[in-house]
């Protein structure tokens, strides 16, 4: 069975992996958990819902 695309919203427990595509990605501007935290998942005016996560299943 070929391994198909889903796109999902963000749930706890991907921070992680979040943490570690951005930093393979943008390498001179690397992000930590804790900035991830405190920049973005505990700002008032995140929404889950908009951080869509692109996944093979």
């Amino acid at each position: 069975m070929a391994p198909h695309l889903v796109v999902r919203e963000y749930a706890a427990g991907d921070e992680e992996v979040l943490v570690n595509i951005w930093n393979e990605f943008f390498r001179k501007d690397p992000l930590t958990l804790k900035v991830l935290e405190r920049k973005v998942l505990l700002d008032p005016n995140f929404d889950k819902s908009g951080l869509k996560i692109a996944e093979y299943n």
